[in-house]
């Protein structure tokens, strides 16, 4: 399955930004679902988001679930064990397996691509 892009992502290296942006929030959703099991979620921080800092990525900035996510995780104070395992297998996987294919595929793609590499001449 081919990966769609949102249309102003057209460079190579936009694609592949954009693939990491979701892998992180890929990686913080992993870690959201892991919260919400061990430990529970507020209303407030299900609706409105937890500080990225408390899943382990660059605190002050929001993790919100999606509108896509909400509707099939309604909120509860605590998920099950096997909520939790639904939500890895049905929703994380997936999508994992799908940005990582993607990942690797782009950056492969661009390997032979030197039209970027100025972007590395960086002075120390």
């Amino acid at each position: 399955m081919a990966f769609t892009y949102p249309e102003p992502i057209g460079t190579p290296w936009k694609k592949v930004q954009y693939l990491l942006r979701l892998k992180e929030y890929l990686r913080l959703l992993h870690n959201f679902a892991g919260l919400w099991l061990r430990e529970g979620l507020t209303q407030d921080q299900y609706d409105n988001g937890i500080d990225s800092g408390d899943l382990a990525g660059e605190p002050g900035t929001q993790f919100v679930l999606t509108a896509q996510l909400k509707t099939a995780y309604p909120y509860q104070e605590n998920i099950s064990k096997e909520a939790f395992n639904n939500f890895i297998n049905t929703e994380w996987e997936p999508r994992h397996a799908i940005v990582s294919l993607a990942i690797n595929t782009d950056i492969k793609n661009l390997k032979n691509n030197n039209l970027y590499d100025s972007l590395i001449d960086v002075n120390f």
